[in-house]
């Protein structure tokens, strides 16, 4: 299927292109993209189509994406479906807010085992989303689980004593290191869900230490392991010896020979669809707002969208 970026990035309008029934749409016809636009064209985008009963926003900032429908003022209001970090107990939200797990609490755990001598598998573990909504925001919001979630689970059942606390002096070592464009708020996550650890003690190169004399260091206090937080690729080979490694990287990569952790383009594009199912049982027109290249494709994948010429 082709990229929905084929769509021009600033705005594209159905009056534009000629296509009254939409640029994309499913086979039946029930749900198509009548318009597409960034973050700051959204509210531009939709006074012009009255037609748009939803918007769907993926791009990651679902706050400033439900302000920009309120100041619309658009009636009816069109449901608002969009990704980003899980809502506070006090805050309006979105008809729903899909958030992708980062996998920090994951790699912990994984890193923790590994150092302990468990057989990690050298692959991939894709993780879930949680969903949150005015009506199940009370409960916690749903999980929407993916097949890295059930392996987590095994795991953790298994080996949970491993996971629990340790003396401070027989804590596991891990390693955090941060390679290439790794994300500094996953960085950040990490951090903090270490910093009540009491199976494992967090530890991070000195400034411009190398990474071999920071495996060295890290090997000379027992047990050991290190979470890579994005692309390995930019570490040299031997840069980290034979120390047990997991990634945590948004990109899954088949070449890879590590233990690797994100939540899948898939995963994400899935519950969105799913949620535009729901508030859309019987169809409807999307404003789609922003979003990287692959989790545009999952979301029209999972949806059904096909280009109507």
């Amino acid at each position: 299927m082709k990229s929905l970026r084929c769509l021009p990035l600033c705005l594209l309008l159905p009056a534009a292109c000629g296509d009254p029934a939409g640029v994309w749409q499913t086979a039946d016809g029930r749900y198509r993209v009548v318009a597409e636009c960034g973050t700051d064209d959204l509210h531009h985008a939709i006074a012009q189509q009255p037609s748009a009963t939803s918007v769907v926003a993926l791009d990651g900032d679902w706050r400033r994406v439900l302000r920009t429908v309120d100041e619309a003022a658009r009636k009816p209001t069109p449901f608002t479906i969009a990704t980003g970090p899980r809502p506070t107990d006090d805050e309006p939200i979105c008809d729903a807010v899909v958030t992708p797990d980062t996998g920090a609490r994951a790699a912990l755990e994984l890193a923790v085992l590994a150092a302990r001598g468990v057989d990690v598998p050298r692959s991939k573990v894709a993780v879930g989303v949680m969903v949150t909504t005015p009506e199940n925001r009370a409960a916690g919001g749903t999980r929407r689980v993916a097949p890295g979630d059930a392996f987590l689970a095994m795991l953790r059942a298994q080996h949970g004593t491993l996971l629990g606390p340790r003396p401070d002096d027989s804590r596991a070592t891990i390693g955090l290191l941060a390679a290439g464009d790794a994300p500094q708020a996953l960085v950040a996550e990490v951090r903090a869900s270490a910093r009540t650890a009491t199976s494992f003690v967090l530890l991070e190169p000195h400034d411009n230490e190398p990474p071999t004399a920071f495996r060295t260091r890290l090997a000379a206090r027992g047990p050991a392991s290190v979470i890579v937080v994005g692309d390995p690729a930019t570490l040299k080979e031997g840069d980290l010896g034979e120390l047990p490694t997991i990634v945590l990287d948004r990109r899954l990569d088949d070449a890879r020979t590590f233990c690797q952790i994100a939540c899948p383009p898939s995963a994400v594009g899935r519950a969105i669809a799913d949620e535009v199912r729901r508030l859309l049982p019987e169809g409807g027109a999307l404003l789609l707002c922003g979003g990287a290249d692959d989790l545009r494709e999952a979301f029209a994948t999972a949806l059904g969208l096909q280009r109507t010429r």
